[in-house]
């Protein structure tokens, strides 16, 4: 599924590394969310609604930002915003793979902390050795959901307590 913030820059022939900072890390934000709902979607866990709707507003914000720092002179020529958002999303469509890069990383992440033998620990103890993986799943934090990402070789999952704790299993 390819979202607005991304037809935007295909019709505009931007590539991420060319926009300002700031709009690169709104660019990362809603990725991560985007590949979260996908990596949900994989391992059969429901996406609720309001984060679709969340990960929607997220897009929608991203595209009017990118708009703005176009700075179209013609207004004639100028993108509609309307015009990228026209297609609804639902959450059957998030079923193709998110950004490798971002998987290797957090795969790589996990690896690391498993083979410290750092297998459960706190949110804010994953914060610190594995700061993607923690970005990822704090982005998407649902309270009484099911939180965790799942790679090709791990997964790690909030414990079934409540207390803000997860744990690392290999597949």
């Amino acid at each position: 599924m390819k979202l607005a913030f991304e037809k935007v820059l295909d019709k505009n022939n931007v590539e991420i590394n060319e926009l300002d900072k700031d709009i690169q890390l709104k660019v990362r934000e809603v990725t991560q969310l985007k590949n979260l709902i996908e990596s949900k979607k994989r391992i059969g866990q429901n996406i609720s609604a309001d984060t679709i709707e969340k990960l929607k507003q997220k897009d929608a914000e991203l595209v009017d930002l990118l708009l703005d720092s176009f700075e179209y002179e013609d207004e004639e020529e100028n993108n509609d915003p309307d015009d990228f958002q026209n297609e609804e999303t639902d959450e059957n469509d998030f079923n193709e793979y998110g950004d490798e890069s971002l998987g290797i990383t957090i795969d790589a992440e996990l690896k690391s902390a498993y083979s410290n033998g750092h297998i459960e620990f706190s949110l804010e103890t994953m914060k610190k050795l594995m700061p993607n993986c923690y970005d990822l799943i704090w982005s998407t934090y649902e309270e009484n959901q099911s939180n965790g990402v799942e790679t090709s070789n791990y997964k790690i999952l909030e414990t079934p307590n409540g207390s803000l704790t997860f744990k690392i299993t290999k597949k």
